[in-house]
């Protein structure tokens, strides 16, 4: 006779998944380490990866996620660490925070479970440069200073597990911590990678980083606390961007009016610096819009002069600018803004008050592009006073120069 065997029997182990992830979950440490002893292959549950809800976990992943580290060490006596520790699941760090491929020592950092990470860690050797899909490519130091983590760091650092400059991203940029940080203007990250050791002027690897250095970075976004204590740190302030810009440029650029106001306060950048990067944001042949932006930046020039009390010197009045003088007053900007040609000409004074001291060649590219610009809207006169006073520039500055223009213009 047959032997009846119960139905019940033949699907026994369906239910150790579900069993095994409630002991996990409740923190019931002799249930879990009853149950594995009891099951023919432990490792087959502890390395696989079971949905729940939205969220693919394994039962390492879990007990992280739960601060559980008791249940931690039990897992990791029933299975080498090295067969769970790397296994990439899907867990909602928050409400509807989602990230794959994340790691149980992410889920236990992201949840502050630091005892749990230190475990995960000290005897599982678990990996802190593991990546996720959130942050490809970057360590888990410089997800935390991205996402404004000090605890994270805090734990990283403090316990030799990263370090401030050593930890880089896995990609071309090599980037840091402390980069990623002034990215984001995360102060009190900046602030305490900066009391760490971190370089202030560590410039990534890659050429299609826009901002390579921290304090490119700090200007870029417009945070001028973070400008600040980069500055107090020792940064570079002649960084510049990798399309060639300084770092008052690009504050001018993108209207970053507190970040403009720390370079001038701080002498890092002078006022005439300020009005030549206006000027040097203008292009030869301009739209209203972009000369309008330019008298706004001019009347900020004219209160900086007022407030330092370094008022202008002017060139005299010549034929070349159709004897006018470089604007003095907010009320004088405001009548040429919407003038054109007047506006133009002023950038082109401002330009010769300042770069002719210096001997700088590059006002000559101005002068002979207004002229350009004239000579095709066939306003040849004023085109030859412009060339004819671009000559006499040449010769102050003693630079060689060729009469092809004047000869093209007759």
């Amino acid at each position: 006779m047959n032997e009846v065997i119960p139905v019940s029997w033949l699907y026994a182990d369906e239910h150790i998944p579900d069993e095994l992830y409630a002991f996990v979950r409740n923190n019931l440490v002799n249930q879990l380490d009853t149950c594995l002893h009891s099951v023919a292959n432990p490792i087959e549950y502890l390395t696989a990866l079971n949905w729940h809800g939205e969220e693919k976990l394994s039962l390492l992943m879990i007990a992280s996620f739960h601060g559980h580290d008791e249940i931690v060490r039990v897992l990791l006596a029933h299975c080498q660490p090295q067969y769970q520790m790397e296994l990439e699941g899907k867990v909602a760090i928050s409400e509807g925070n989602f990230i794959d491929n994340i790691t149980a020592l992410q889920c236990a950092c992201y949840r502050a479970h630091f005892t749990v990470a230190k475990t995960l860690i000290d005897i599982g050797s678990a990996d802190v440069n593991h990546d996720n899909d959130k942050w490809p490519h970057y360590p888990l130091l410089i997800q935390a200073s991205a996402e404004n983590r000090l605890d994270i760091v805090r734990f990283l650092i403090e316990n030799d597990y990263s370090n401030v400059n050593e930890t880089q991203s896995n990609d071309r940029d090599r980037c840091t911590a402390l980069i990623w940080a002034a990215f984001k203007g995360h102060v009190s990250i900046i602030e305490y990678l900066i009391e760490k050791g971190a370089d202030v002027n560590y410039s990534c690897k890659s050429d299609e980083c826009l901002a390579p250095t921290a304090i490119t970075c700090a200007v870029l976004r417009g945070n001028v606390n973070a400008v600040q204590l980069l500055c107090d740190a020792g940064a570079n302030t002649s960084a510049k961007f990798t399309n060639g810009a300084t770092l008052l440029m690009t504050a001018l650029k993108h209207s970053h009016f507190d970040v403009i106001d720390f370079l001038i306060k701080r002498s890092i950048a002078t006022i005439d610096d300020f009005e030549l990067t206006v000027c040097s944001l203008v292009d030869t042949n301009p739209s209203m819009n972009q000369l309008r932006n330019a008298s706004k930046f001019f009347v900020l020039a004219i209160k900086y002069r007022e407030s330092n009390q370094t008022p202008k010197v002017c060139i005299k009045p010549t034929v070349a600018y159709e004897y006018h003088q470089e604007c003095q007053t907010f009320e004088e900007i405001d009548a040429i803004k919407n003038d054109h040609d007047r506006m133009w000409i002023e950038i082109l004074l401002i330009q010769e008050r300042i770069m002719l001291p210096r001997n700088d060649c590059s006002l000559m590219r101005s002068l002979l592009a207004r002229g350009d610009v004239l000579a095709s809207r066939s306003e040849f006169e004023k085109c030859l006073h412009l060339w004819i006073h671009a000559f006499y520039l040449y010769q102050h500055m003693q630079m060689s120069t060729s009469l092809h223009r004047f000869v093209w213009l007759f």
